[in-house]
């Protein structure tokens, strides 16, 4: 999965050819954009293709210069994750294990 923060304005004509666009590139399973916080959400083969490829060829097709890839911190993944070590499912996860 991949996040592009677009940073400037997109309407829902730009969000419609964005999603055709992705959708057309090798490797795109699903397309999510969201025109009212300008985020585009994408999920992908990474055996097909690199996300920083289809960002890269996604900014100079559509001229969204500030448009960037969103990376998570080491700390944002650690307390995003579902299964945390302290959570229910880790606990029952360890358990099996």
């Amino acid at each position: 999965m991949a996040r592009i923060d677009v940073k400037q304005d997109i309407n829902q004509d730009e969000a419609n050819k964005i999603t055709a666009w992705l959708y057309a590139q090798h490797g795109i399973d699903h397309v999510m954009i969201n025109p009212v916080s300008d985020i585009v959400i994408f999920t992908f083969f990474p055996i097909k293709t690199n996300a920083n490829d289809i960002v890269r060829n996604f900014k100079s097709t559509f001229n969204y210069h500030k448009a960037e890839r969103f990376v998570p911190s080491e700390a944002q993944l650690k307390s995003s994750c579902p299964v945390a070590g302290n959570s229910l499912t880790h606990k029952i996860y360890s358990f099996f294990k």
